[in-house]
């Protein structure tokens, strides 16, 4: 192998085309990746430059690949996430054991460096901010203890293994083409419409980043050396009223917002402390800038309130 190949930066992203994956692709390649994706079929509107593959992590499908492309970064968001299912759904442990098949496998490959997607319902939700230095792991869902799981024993064998490994924690995020009935498309529609919305209560504070802020903050991690659990927010938190009062005043109408009608699962505040992000993020690294978050959430919100405009 010439000096030059040997020099290169080859990511795999599995779930290249998921919520969060699809948004990956170009950050990886603006910070000088070789970018390979990894999904079950390839999108028609693929992304210009990357290399695809089709395959099912769930039928081992991830270790011939491997073998072949040799990548020396892996960036892991393949798992169950349908919206409403994926708390409580046994296919968490298939997920669970995927994903400790494949840290293996990509160890075996050669790989250095491996970063996955976690979620804040690993945390114990009894408090208000959620520092991964600090906040004990108890999560309260087969999801969340999946997750945990995946995290402990995944670093726990990578030292053994001699690989870096990194786990992003995602708390609140939105964007165009996510479920209908999530938090932030249920206000849109509400209010695009002028319809009613039963709503958890208007005090309950979340801490909402867009998707594509959310992928850029994970090809930033790849792009370090940052190991161990990395929180991603914007560290700028929202109550649900101050939410929904925004999207309202970005559509130009207004729906009728029964806050308080349903009950929230989640705690009142939910919100993540970000300093290791933004901290171990700053300063250049391969020509590309530190990472931050959007400097307002308005501009990411009308780009959800345009898109639902487009497809109610």
């Amino acid at each position: 192998m010439s000096p030059a190949k040997a020099s290169t930066r080859r990511v795999l992203v599995t779930g290249a085309t998921g919520f969060i994956g699809r948004h990956s692709l170009a950050p990886l390649q603006r910070r000088g990746f070789e970018v390979h994706a990894l999904a079950r079929s390839i999108p028609a509107d693929a992304a210009p430059g990357v290399l695809w593959h089709t395959g099912d992590l769930l039928t081992g499908g991830a270790r011939s690949l491997l073998e072949a492309v040799r990548p020396t970064h892996l960036l892991h968001f393949a798992w169950y996430a349908e919206h409403g299912k994926f708390w409580t759904s046994a296919h968490n442990l298939e997920w669970l054991s995927a994903t400790l098949s494949l840290l293996r496998d990509f160890a075996a490959a050669g790989g250095t460096r491996f970063v996955g997607a976690g979620t804040c319902a690993e945390y114990d939700w009894s408090g208000n901010l959620y520092d991964e230095t600090v906040t004990p792991l108890r999560p309260a869902t087969l999801y969340g203890a999946a997750k945990a799981s995946a995290f402990l024993t995944g670093e726990a064998f990578a030292k053994t293994a001699g690989i870096e490994f990194a786990w992003g924690r995602v708390f609140h995020l939105f964007g165009p083409g996510e479920a209908a009935n999530r938090l932030v498309p249920a206000l849109i529609r509400a209010h695009l419409r002028g319809e009613s919305l039963d709503c958890g209560p208007e005090n309950h504070q979340r801490d909402f980043l867009s998707a594509a802020s959310v992928a850029d903050a994970f090809a930033a991690l790849c792009d370090r050396e940052i190991t161990g659990a990395v929180n991603i927010g914007s560290g700028k938190p929202r109550t649900f009223r101050e939410l929904s009062d925004t999207i309202a005043r970005l559509a130009g109408s207004r729906g009728d917002i029964r806050f308080g009608a349903i009950r929230d699962p989640g705690p009142e505040t939910l919100v993540p402390n970000v300093d290791r992000l933004l901290g171990e993020t700053r300063g250049e690294a391969h020509g590309e800038a530190r990472w931050t978050p959007p400097a307002s959430l308005e501009e990411s919100l009308s780009e959800s309130i345009a898109w639902w405009r487009n497809h109610l």
